[in-house]
């Protein structure tokens, strides 16, 4: 729909420079919403890993526990049992809930975009249709 309507309000000899412009815009966005939305749910999971990491765990271990989920996974094979589930354990809790604020974040947005598009385009006339009084 939004490419119909970009691309059908440009003149004609400018459809080609509109398109391009819509591809470039949607691929920034695309990537701009994962970098934002990726580091979010990296702090959530930074901020609550932390206070399940054992006092008592190597500095190595520390640091890829918590760098990311994968890296707390690693970690914990070479730890002992009680010290590898607790580590285990918060990190599935933190990654779920940086999942959750993502999510959230994201519907929230969809929401508000939804609403705004609605309202800012409800007097234009579905595609195909003419306006009232328009001549074909």
């Amino acid at each position: 729909m939004s490419s119909d309507l970009i691309v059908g309000s440009a003149p004609p000899a400018k459809a080609g420079s509109a398109a391009s412009l819509l591809q470039t815009s949607g691929e920034f966005a695309f990537a701009l919403g994962i970098a934002v939305l990726g580091s979010i749910g990296t702090y959530v999971y930074r901020t609550q890993i932390v206070g399940f990491i054992p006092r008592d765990v190597t500095m190595l271990a520390h640091g890829a526990t918590l760098e990311s989920l994968a890296g707390a996974v690693s970690s914990a094979k070479a730890l002992p049992e009680p010290i590898a589930s607790t580590i285990l354990h918060g990190a599935q809790v933190a990654f779920t809930n940086g999942m959750h604020a993502v999510v959230a974040i994201s519907g929230v947005l969809m929401i508000a975009i939804a609403v705004l598009t609605v309202t800012r385009f409800r007097h234009l006339p579905p595609i195909g249709q003419k306006k009232p009084g328009e001549m074909e």
